[in-house]
């Protein structure tokens, strides 16, 4: 109901990060019928203070919400592009990527501190606009990350463009016979 989505919305403005979450997933649950929380989860996905996970479920959300999240395009966009904007993991630590991330040393600590909002706007974008070349662009760029993360995130997200990524076919299949182990793995993984 609009009551119930209204509610939601208010929730993702709550300090603790697990409400906004909940509330995310909550709002992602409606689909299109939430198109009214578009501009909170934009909000939400956009700030850097908020929590990593809190971001990467508003990301989600809007991609479920589907055409009607347009308009958080461009800060969904910006989100995959700005690689090197800090942000706040999951324990609430600001990472700054260009210097935190080298030190990570464990699956454990990656799944802290990697940005997981990167991967769900990714996500986001081919949900909302799959026919669009800029997320097309967008997503061919990230195939070519070295570090193999971006790689992933972005076959990911390709597969659910269907038919609209075939370009990019050529590019994972290339992935596939490379001799870096690490991103014929992550090719593989799409």
């Amino acid at each position: 109901s609009d009551q119930t989505v209204a509610a939601l919305i208010k929730r993702l403005n709550d300090p603790g990060p697990f409400v906004a979450v909940r509330a995310a997933e909550s709002l992602g649950r409606f689909g299109p019928r939430a198109k009214s929380a578009v501009p909170a989860l934009t909000n939400l996905l956009a700030d850097a203070e908020r929590d990593v996970v809190a971001r990467a479920s508003a990301a989600t959300a809007l991609g479920k919400i589907g055409a009607d999240a347009n308009d958080a395009l461009a800060t969904l966009l910006q989100t995959i592009k700005d690689r090197h904007a800090p942000y706040r993991d999951r324990a609430g630590v600001l990472i700054r990527p260009e210097r935190d991330l080298i030190e990570i040393n464990s699956l454990a600590d990656a799944a802290f501190r990697l940005p997981v909002h990167r991967h769900h706007a990714a996500i986001a974008i081919a949900r909302i606009a799959p026919n669009n070349q800029n997320v097309m662009d967008t997503l061919t760029a990230m195939l070519k990350d070295p570090s193999g993360f971006d790689l992933k995130t972005a076959g990911h997200a390709l597969s659910w463009m269907g038919p609209n990524a075939r370009a990019a076919i050529a590019y994972l299949v290339n992935e596939l016979q490379s001799v870096d182990r690490a991103r014929r793995v992550a090719g593989g993984g799409v």
